[in-house]
């Protein structure tokens, strides 16, 4: 481990990175979209998705099945359902774990009043889930899973901090593992690998935390990984 850490050290002063991180995975995030006409299998499909005027479905009006929402709750610890401006109700489940411990707030989707739900998820070689929770510019919760880094999360932006370990070989090559930098009303803010930091998004209090973000060089693969794969979480910690 002294060994590890007096390279990265190294490195660390040629990418001015600000700690010592690893390329094995310690968390996931994930997430699970079905609308009330879906059937189970329905759940594996590709999506992209967004909803405007959304809010939780009272108990008494839900439409979604259990099946689904059976489903979707296995393994991920937040969900509810939900209904859009135009009547159309939809189950959404959510989950980040970092070192075996459940980060999101349980009640997080019910402050929904009227906000927006946008969902991005590719189920092929590459599984990847994009999702984001917000009342206007406001963000509730955003994260992402092995996915392309999408930054624009309104008052909070999120982007590559760069590497900050040396390259580790994989399967298919090399990986890397990178910050995230997270921009909030204060500044950037960076967190390597298994990192977190604590924000202030439109005075509001909220906890981001970079589970798992690495670079891939996949050259020894017919298909493989994304180039860069971000996998985090951020969401309001006032609750």
């Amino acid at each position: 481990m002294l060994a590890r850490c007096i390279q990265c050290s190294f490195v660390s002063a040629l990418v001015a990175a600000a700690s010592c991180t690893s390329t094995t995975r310690n968390g996931s995030t994930g997430a699970c979209y079905a609308t009330a006409d879906d059937a189970v299998d329905d759940v594996a499909l590709e999506r992209d998705v967004a909803h405007r005027g959304v809010r939780p479905v009272p108990e008494g009006e839900q439409i979604v099945s259990s099946d689904i929402k059976d489903h979707c709750l296995a393994g991920l610890a937040v969900g509810g359902e939900l209904v859009d401006e135009n009547g159309m109700h939809f189950w959404l489940a959510v989950d980040a774990i970092l070192g075996g411990d459940q980060l999101i707030p349980a009640g997080i989707l019910s402050v929904l009043d009227g906000g927006e739900v946008t969902v991005r998820q590719g189920r092929g070689w590459n599984f990847n889930d994009t999702v984001t929770v917000s009342q206007g510019e406001q963000p509730i919760l955003a994260l992402q899973n092995a996915a392309m880094l999408d930054g624009d999360q309104g008052a909070l932006q999120v982007d590559d901090a760069g590497a900050d370990a040396l390259p580790a070989v994989n399967s298919c090559g090399n990986v890397t593992s990178h910050g995230l930098r997270f921009l909030d009303d204060n500044g950037a803010h960076v967190a390597g690998n298994g990192g977190s930091v604590q924000l202030i998004v439109g005075g509001v209090e909220f906890l981001a935390f970079n589970i798992h973000s690495v670079a891939n060089e996949w050259r020894n693969c017919t298909d493989g990984p994304l180039q860069f794969e971000a996998t985090w979480v951020a969401f309001d910690n006032s609750l």
